[in-house]
């Protein structure tokens, strides 16, 4: 009892610190002990959005794999992949035309490879939208909101290509058409 006592405490301090074991496991490859993440390329229209994405994919790792991330050169496992797409669509404008929020989606494709032989191991595909505001509580400067959504898009699409990945899933995510409820489809023309 007075272990338990002690021990319960400990548990929740670890628990509400984010601590946890990684828990997944790369589909056919048991023995691997390290993972690295190779720049992906980048064949959308906005320049950059690569270099935006590698911090997000190595955190996804970090929390939901159990292999040590190592440069792309010396792991055991390697994650390569391409931003396929990037869009902005306008929402609601202000009375004097001026665009008060939109959405902006970004799509990627990413496999995840053993080094050894070069055996893709399983592939992922996934694109989010994300909706953003200017001006309000937060959003003070220009073209922060849809920074603050870019941030979100990457962490979550980080997070669903890591645990696609490690599923052993080869199909397309069936989210990858477009997987935010709250973003209404394309509008209809008015008849």
């Amino acid at each position: 009892m007075r272990l338990t006592t002690l021990l319960a405490p400990l548990a929740l301090l670890l628990v509400g610190c984010g601590w946890h074991a990684g828990y997944l496991a790369p589909p056919g490859a048991p023995d691997a002990s390290t993972i690295g993440v190779e720049l992906f390329g980048n064949d959308s229209p906005e320049p950059g959005l690569e270099a935006d994405l590698a911090p997000f994919l190595s955190r996804a790792l970090v929390d939901f794999v159990g292999l040590d991330l190592d440069d792309p050169r010396r792991a055991d496992l390697v994650i390569r992949g391409t931003i396929l797409d990037f869009r902005r669509r306008g929402g609601v404008r202000s009375e004097e035309n001026e665009l008060l929020e939109g959405s902006t989606r970004i799509e990627v494709v990413a496999e995840l490879v053993r080094a050894s032989d070069g055996e893709v191991l399983s592939t992922a595909t996934t694109g989010l939208w994300a909706d953003w505001a200017i001006g309000g509580p937060g959003l003070t400067g220009p073209g922060l909101g849809e920074d603050m959504a870019r941030t979100r898009l990457f962490a979550n699409l980080a997070d669903r290509l890591v645990l696609d990945l490690f599923a052993g899933s080869s199909e397309e995510s069936p989210e990858a058409e477009d997987s935010a409820p709250n973003v209404p489809a394309e509008p209809t023309p008015p008849q």
